[in-house]
């Protein structure tokens, strides 16, 4: 869809360059052109003054997508002397916000801001990359982590994803954009909401699966872990909503099934936000997530050890020496002392 988008667009940016470029003469006896708006919804590489007007030009919201999370939570402020983590915030609760720039006399104003931030991220790098400023200022609790128990890398196989699947995903999304065209409301100039209520048996089973939250909350209060559990009230909500636009968005009402639903993604998310939590208090974690092999070998190697010494020990458990040298290259696991020498981090 942004490829049509940006297809379109440049034929009708191309157009206004050329009404641009005609003589004040030129341009009374021709049809005005306005400047086209570019509405895209996925971002890859991106400065922060660019998402700003992307947010503002697609009033549905955009989704930054990283295969490599780590890129852009160093990146954040790449375009700014100062930190970018409360306007992500702002844009998590959809709280307008107003962009002050100098080569721009009319401030940009978002006033319902809507982003996803979806990537991947490698487990050993997480204690790096949130710091005891990403947790204080509640920046970490509003992700949702999926992690795997098994990581392990299995060898090419003739199995497949069901090409079903992507087409009828492929289909929903389509569907739905078409067949929900946003309104933006004159008088506030805010996008007029399409509402979405409880069915009485959903809302039931909300008040309690809450109540039952509210004292996970009061039983970690002034912990990290309490403000974790504390913003599930508001991911349970998100989550039912989008179950129940998948199964059926054309009704007004959340049904029981998605409610259910929302509450098993809950429970899902939340043991991977306290394994998050765990590698964060205890770095030393990191051992306890490595696969039986590599563990096994850890533990079988001294406290310090050459490269020789790691590679004749690797063979008795029949790791070959490339596994051998990009093992005892991780900095999580290792630290190098001089050539050829290192000493274990976690014991």
């Amino acid at each position: 869809m942004d490829k049509k988008a940006i297809a379109k667009y440049e034929i009708q940016y191309n157009e206004f360059d050329e009404y641009q470029s005609l003589s004040k003469k030129g341009k009374m006896n021709a049809s005005k052109i306005e400047k086209p708006i570019l509405i895209k919804t996925v971002l890859h590489n991106f400065t922060s003054e660019i998402l700003n007007q992307r947010l503002n030009d697609n009033r549905r919201g955009c989704a930054v997508v990283s295969d490599e999370l780590a890129t852009w939570l160093e990146g954040m402020n790449n375009y700014s002397k100062s930190d970018q983590t409360s306007t992500y915030l702002s844009f998590w609760n959809s709280t307008g916000i107003s962009i002050d720039r100098v080569s721009k006399p009319i401030p940009l104003f978002i006033q319902q801001p809507f982003l996803n931030i979806i990537g991947s991220l490698q487990p050993r790098v997480i204690p790096k990359l949130f710091t005891k400023n990403k947790t204080d200022n509640g920046f970490l609790p509003r992700f949702l982590f999926a992690w795997p128990d098994n990581l392990e890398k299995y060898p090419i196989n003739d199995r497949v994803m069901n090409e079903g699947v992507l087409k009828d995903y492929n289909s929903f999304i389509i569907s739905y954009i078409e067949n929900n065209q946003i309104t933006i409301n004159e008088e506030t100039g805010f996008v007029d909401s399409k509402l979405y209520y409880w069915s009485e048996q959903a809302k039931s089973y909300y008040y309690e699966w809450q109540k039952q939250n509210t004292i996970k909350v009061n039983n970690h209060k002034d912990e990290l872990k309490g403000e974790i559990i504390s913003k599930y009230d508001n991911h349970f909500a998100r989550l039912a909503l989008i179950l129940q636009i998948m199964e059926d968005h054309s009704t007004n009402e959340i049904s029981l099934k998605a409610v259910q639903g929302a509450s098993a993604l809950c429970e899902y998310y939340m043991e991977n936000a306290f394994k998050v939590l765990d590698l964060l208090k205890n770095p030393t974690a990191l051992k306890e997530i490595l696969p039986e092999v590599k563990l096994k070998f850890l533990e079988a190697l001294p406290k310090e050890f050459t490269t020789s010494q790691a590679n004749a020990l690797g063979a008795t458990f029949e790791l070959n020496e490339k596994f051998v040298q990009r093992f005892i290259a991780d900095n999580t696991l290792f630290t190098w002392v001089a050539h050829g020498n290192y000493r274990k981090i976690i014991k």
